[in-house]
């Protein structure tokens, strides 16, 4: 028999989901403070924000900066959970795109100074390969 490690975030996401279910709540009512639900699960703050966070990509809450956290409305058509949230955070993810254009490209950098010649090859070979299925799709 294997036991599995369970996240405490992820424990907290499926105790905040089941309070949703349980106590009611309707799309656009407010739900708990960060505040309140670490008074009321006995967890830190950062298990908090990781669990509400599991809830937003879920599509179960929307969070709205300095306002709070609000259950979602479900049955908004043609609008994944996911799209929203990253519309929602379009700023955050601006910048992790920024710092992954400086830290890919040194890693990159840092890659081909080290490489090996046959490792190069199959770069080329990858590239080749890329270049003619690439071109084989222009109408």
């Amino acid at each position: 028999m294997a036991i599995t490690k369970i996240r405490l975030s992820e424990q907290v996401f499926q105790e905040l989901k089941r309070m949703i279910e349980e106590k009611e709540f309707h799309p656009g009512d407010r739900f708990y403070s960060e505040n309140q639900l670490t008074a009321m699960l006995g967890v830190s703050r950062s298990s908090i924000r990781e669990a509400i966070r599991l809830l937003e990509v879920s599509g179960l809450v929307r969070v709205h900066q300095g306002k709070g956290i609000f259950i979602a409305d479900r049955s908004q058509e043609g609008q994944s959970a996911f799209t929203q949230w990253l519309r929602d955070n379009e700023a955050s993810l601006a910048e992790v795109f920024e710092m992954r254009i400086i830290i890919d490209s040194k890693a990159a950098g840092y890659a081909a100074r080290n490489a090996e010649e046959a490792e190069i090859r199959t770069l080329e070979d990858i590239c080749e390969l890329f270049r003619t299925r690439a071109q084989d799709e222009i109408p």
